[in-house]
């Protein structure tokens, strides 16, 4: 988990008024639970529906067949969602969208209101559940990793340190961190790759091949069964190890 590296990165930090969100766009917006509603219709499909709106405007965040959600959505609730923006009618609305609620500290944020990994998945595994997972494991165990790089060669090649790496590996606090982090651990994969080359290389020195000796009568007939004579040079290194030639 903690060296799983995501795909790719959304940068939801931009919070915008949602007077100024853009229809077709993914935007991120915080907002307060106006009021909520979710009804079955044809099919038996569930819809709910949430209305969320700042100083600015009104948006309502649509989400198909989770009906359980409804109980996470208070009014009066503070929010922050990500999605598509749609126009439905003439209402603003956001199907599906990313949620964030905001309850104590709002500086602890996995899903929105930062860069956010998106990572590769597997099936009736979701990017929410598996943000979380990641999310509590570098919470436990990111202070056990133990730097394996001497402080020179960290110098000598501008390379952070690993745990920071790996924290931005999975929450970058920038993209230029993030760059920083994957240059890190490129570095460390190549290096050991190449230490454990140079390693096999020292111990093949040492290594004695298995010498032959060529004589006998059956190597002789072989040479006189040649259709051709062997030149000054063949003749005389096969002299040195048959001295019947």
């Amino acid at each position: 988990l903690l060296f799983l590296a995501p795909r790719r990165y959304e940068d939801r930090s931009r919070i915008k008024p949602i007077s100024h969100i853009t229809v077709g766009h993914f935007e991120t917006i915080k907002g307060t639970v106006m009021a909520k509603g979710k009804r079955r219709v044809k099919g038996g499909l569930w819809i709910l529906q949430v209305a969320v709106g700042d100083d600015t405007g009104v948006v309502h965040a649509v989400w198909f067949n989770q009906p359980y959600l409804a109980d996470k959505f208070t009014v009066g609730t503070a929010v922050i969602l990500y999605g598509k923006v749609q126009l439905y009618g003439k209402k603003l609305q956001l199907q599906n969208p990313e949620y964030e609620l905001l309850e104590g500290d709002e500086t602890d944020l996995i899903h929105l209101g930062k860069i956010v990994p998106i990572y590769p998945l597997t099936e009736h595994l979701n990017q929410r559940v598996l943000r979380t997972i990641i999310k509590n494991t570098l919470d436990t165990h990111l202070e056990h990793i133990s730097e394996l790089m001497p402080v020179e060669i960290l110098k000598r090649h501008r390379l952070i340190g690993l745990r920071e790496a790996v924290f931005n590996l999975h929450f970058p606090e920038s993209m230029q961190l993030q760059h920083e982090a994957y240059r890190r651990l490129v570095f460390d994969e190549f290096f050991l790759f190449q230490l454990a080359i140079a390693i096999k290389k020292r111990r093949a020195a040492h290594l004695r091949g298995i010498a032959h000796v060529i004589d006998g009568p059956i190597y002789a007939e072989f040479i006189r069964s040649l259709p051709f004579s062997l030149t000054g040079a063949q003749t005389g290194r096969l002299s040195s190890t048959d001295p019947n030639l």
